[in-house]
């Protein structure tokens, strides 16, 4: 009976901070918390996952962001450092035992940061050979974001277009938004959709989006280039001087790239002054610099209306420009360290490490 209950003891102990190792399809996993120190006030942001083979071992960073829509998004890891060692007194730590995460075996920068992201380590297999890790990680939460300000946007608000005026700082100078709560004011505009028309100084009820969020099918042609125009907005060519000595860039060059990018026509209607030369500028730079851009709280981000007259008729879809700033949305970034869960360094510092046996 004592042999028994010595067993089951020791199968306790390991699957309490440790366990045999699994597949990839089904590894051991544990909570990656950020914010720690305190029951109170950690976070569950994701797991860290470890399987090994007979010649590596795989440690595996992934986020779960399991906060609230309305508060957070593009949580992400900045920084991964982890350490593998025998005993956990072997793990570097200061001499009050707190570790120095600064000197770990393995460690990556993320720029851009990532959501998911696995050390591969060569290693002979040793069935049975218990081993310490220790998984920091530098969390990135971005409060109100890109997400959270699409989720803020009103579904409709009552919009009056402005004529084209020569010489304007965009395409149309005037975009008023009424009955658009937080999103109410005035706002540089420009056309999507160049096939449709739209009533000038006239009121008219749009849908609005995000241009970082999906837009209904068949709203704008190519809706994946909204992160080259939102670069090129950023941009602020208007009124600059051409670097290649094309002369000084108008809103129709800008317009006409606009075109270019997001329609599946393109149109010379009331653009003015425009240079084919300088609007081809535009686009190589965009294409060179602009993938994957993404407006900082400061910066602009184009809003897409998809305004109906009150019989329903379709009218020219419109982007206007703002920036979350500006709109009195809040938006911070915070970063937060993590640990995969287990136990407790002794040192005054939060930070935990865990056991896994291989297999």
């Amino acid at each position: 009976m004592r042999c028994h209950l010595t067993i089951f003891a020791l199968l306790t102990l390991l699957f309490t901070f440790g366990a045999l190792a699994q597949e990839d399809s089904n590894p051991f996993t544990t909570d990656l918390m950020a914010n720690g120190g305190s029951p109170d006030t950690q976070i569950d942001v994701g797991d860290v996952s470890v399987w090994n083979n007979a010649t590596t071992l795989f440690v595996r960073y992934q986020i779960v962001d399991q906060t609230p829509a309305d508060q957070r998004d593009n949580l992400c890891l900045s920084q991964t450092q982890m350490h593998i060692a025998r005993f956990a007194l072997t793990i570097p730590q200061t001499l009050s035992g707190s570790p120095k995460i600064e000197k770990f075996h393995h460690k990556t920068e993320h720029t851009p940061c990532v959501t998911d992201y696995t050390y591969q380590i060569p290693m002979k297999r040793r069935a049975g050979k218990k081993l310490v890790i220790a998984t920091h990680a530098e969390v990135r939460t971005q409060f109100f974001g890109l997400e959270g300000f699409a989720s803020l946007l009103p579904d409709t608000a009552t919009i009056h277009v402005s004529n084209v005026v020569a010489g304007g700082p965009s395409y149309f100078p005037a975009l008023t938004v009424t009955d658009g709560a937080f999103l109410n004011g005035v706002y540089h505009g420009w056309c999507v959709d160049s096939a449709n028309t739209i009533s000038r100084n006239f009121p008219l009820t749009a849908s609005i989006y995000s241009s970082y969020e999906p837009l209904p099918e068949g709203t704008v042609d190519f809706p994946q280039n909204f992160d080259l125009v939102n670069w090129i907005l950023n941009q602020h060519y208007v009124d600059q001087t051409s670097a290649s000595g094309q002369g000084v860039y108008t809103y129709g060059d800008l317009q006409k790239a606009i075109w270019t990018l997001l329609d599946d026509e393109t149109s010379t209607s009331s653009l003015g002054v425009y240079n084919e030369e300088r609007v081809q500028e535009i686009l190589t730079n965009a294409k060179a610099l602009g993938e994957n851009f993404v407006p900082g709280c400061k910066e602009i981000v184009a809003i897409v209306f998809d305004p109906k007259t009150s019989s329903g008729a379709q009218q020219q879809v419109l982007i206007g420009q703002a920036t979350a700033a500006d709109l009195g949305v809040a938006c911070e970034t915070r970063k937060e360290t993590s640990w995969g869960k287990g136990k407790e360094f002794r040192g005054k510092l939060w930070a935990e490490y865990f056991n896994y046996h291989l297999q």
